[in-house]
């Protein structure tokens, strides 16, 4: 997980070195059942590939993987925000507005104050 994350904030890494390393992670920790590195890869999977301008492709990794049940209430949120925006750059509205709801209903409401606005 922390290999991931580390991967992710280097700028020096390119997309498609990227995106392997993360979707290797994705797939041990769907074998291992490690349900934080498994939330945790898939949201920087959704991260990378929106903004690399990739929606179809995102839209393609959200409805062939599964978000586990048991992730923490932070990576859910995050989970539900680039679900939402895929959806709405893919038109999809109604279920863009209830993501988004939803994510704003579940966000801190004393901190993340930018995330609020």
């Amino acid at each position: 997980c922390l290999v991931a994350e580390k991967i992710a904030a280097d700028g020096t890494v390119d997309a498609e070195t990227l995106r392997s390393e993360l979707v290797t992670a994705h797939r041990l920790a769907c074998l291992r059942r490690d349900v934080d590195t498994q939330s945790t890869v898939l949201n920087l999977l959704l991260r990378e590939l929106l903004a690399a301008d990739q929606v179809e492709q995102a839209h393609k990794l959200l409805s062939n993987s599964t978000f586990p049940d048991a992730a923490s209430n932070n990576q859910l949120c995050r989970y539900l925000h680039y679900s939402g925006r895929i959806q709405a750059l893919r038109l999809e509205y109604t279920s863009a507005f209830s993501n988004l709801s939803q994510c704003l209903r579940k966000s801190p409401t004393n901190t993340g104050l930018g995330f609020r606005i």
